[in-house]
């Protein structure tokens, strides 16, 4: 989350550990669920070769 003036706006990336890249991202003022799906729909369409087998980790809330 980083604040704004008067308002929040959330990004919520997926990054590879290896090498720190961040494959897909979604942006927005809220972190609720269509933003989630939105990133995981992206990260499908730019990497659907290289994503099978993919193990997604994250302790950044319930929507995740």
């Amino acid at each position: 989350m980083f604040p704004m003036e008067g308002e929040s706006v959330y990004l919520s990336p997926i990054i590879d550990f290896h090498n720190r890249e961040i494959l897909s991202y979604a942006v927005g003022t809220n972190a609720k669920m269509d933003k989630i799906k939105y990133m995981l729909s992206e990260l499908d369409n730019k990497h659907h070769q290289n994503i099978k087998g993919m193990i997604l980790q994250s302790d950044q809330g319930v929507q995740y």
